[in-house]
This record gives C-alpha cells, sequence and structure tokens, in this order.
C-alpha cells in the first residue's frame, strides 16, 4: 500500500485499489474508494481484499512509526512494513 502526502492510497493484493483518503482523530477513511472486483484463486487474497475495503471505507486507527503502518479496527489488524522509500 502506498499513502502519498496528499493522501492519496493506493495498493494491490488480488484486486488493485485506490482513493482519496482522509486522517481525522488519528483515523483514516477513503470514503470513495475504488477497488477492481476480480475473484481470486487465494482465498486468503480474497479475505484480505475483503479487509482492506472494509477497513478504508469504514475508518481505521492509523499508527505510523518509521518503518512501519499499522492499520486497525475492533475486529481487525493490518500491519505493513516499509519496503521502499519513494521521493
Amino acid at each position: 500500500m502506498a499513502i502519498t502526502g496528499k493522501m492519496y492510497v493506493s495498493g494491490n493484493m488480488c484486486n488493485g485499489f485506490s482513493g482519496e483518503g482522509k486522517v481525522s482523530d488519528g483515523e483514516l477513511k477513503v470514503k470513495s474508494l475504488a477497488m477492481t472486483r476480480m475473484l481470486c484463486h487465494d482465498a486468503q487474497l480474497n479475505t484480505l481484499d475483503a479487509t482492506i475495503d472494509k477497513m478504508l471505507r469504514e475508518g481505521a486507527q492509523v499508527d505510523l512509526t518509521e518503518n512501519q503502518l499499522t492499520l486497525a479496527t475492533a475486529d481487525q489488524t493490518l500491519v505493513y512494513k516499509l519496503a521502499d522509500l519513494m521521493h
């Protein structure tokens, strides 16, 4: 997942997703999230697609450290590790 300085969120599990996000009170929401709708052969990727879709649309608490981004709701937690720093 990538988040630009202007809060444009994009990424790819099995399906690609993107949209303009907003952070308020430590919660990230992407109300108008666009996502492709392909069925993946890997059931785990289908589950992750549904999880990230729900988290971004409904809002997730954000914790950002130097090398890690954590998105959390009452039901789910996703942890992203820094893979590449873009300038």
